[in-house]
């Protein structure tokens, strides 16, 4: 992966992602969660729910707003620097 085309590509339904970090909330019960796609759109993609949780989306933000930093990883900003983000690994398709 080298853009956020290639990231959105490997997006499909079935793949499991996993967010390993979030500056808003360093420490919250998804963190480490492995959950496989759902639903996926032009704009965002859904998550399995989880107990206590609704159907998670994240939404693509701009390309600018996203960087691959691995073969199997990717970090979305939170916000207008990249101060604050959140960094997802993905897993093998279900």
């Amino acid at each position: 992966m080298r853009t956020a085309a290639d990231i959105k590509k490997r997006c499909q339904i079935g793949t499991v992602i996993t967010m390993t970090h979030h500056s808003w909330f360093p420490k919250g019960d998804l963190i480490g969660v492995s959950r496989p796609i759902t639903h996926r759109q032009g704009n965002a993609i859904a998550f399995t729910p989880i107990e206590g949780h609704g159907k998670s989306w994240l939404y693509w933000p701009k390309a600018s707003e996203m960087r691959v930093t691995g073969p199997d990883t990717f970090d979305v900003m939170l916000g207008e620097t990249w101060d604050r983000f959140m960094s997802y690994t993905f897993g093998e398709k279900t």
